[in-house]
């Protein structure tokens, strides 16, 4: 099954996730960081859910402009992503994998 779904980001990210199966993309709503877009795909995963967080300062006040996103996966694994490069950021979650595979809560 292919999830597909969008989550506008914070106000100060000017950002709207979008995301189809085991694809996602950043659209940007100024003109000057629209040639700045990161996309992604992986043809192992489909994502299923999305949310946004601050990737926080140095202090760790979560004001930094930087913004992340966790992309829930169907295989029950969540991946965290950098909005601005695109990079993964640490290792993917195991998260729900037992229970997608019919673990007992």
């Amino acid at each position: 099954r292919r999830g597909r779904g969008c989550c506008f980001g914070p106000p100060q990210s000017g950002a709207l996730l979008t995301f189809v199966g085991g694809r996602w993309r950043i659209w940007r709503d100024t003109a000057e960081e629209q040639d700045s877009e990161v996309a992604h795909s992986d043809a192992s995963e489909s994502y299923t859910a999305a949310c946004w967080a601050p990737a926080g300062d140095e202090r760790g006040s979560g004001m930094a402009t930087d913004q992340r996103f966790a992309l829930g996966c169907a295989s029950g694994r969540v991946q965290t992503w950098d909005s601005r490069s695109g990079e993964l950021l640490g290792p993917t979650a195991a998260a729900f994998a037992a229970v997608v595979r019919g673990a007992d809560c």
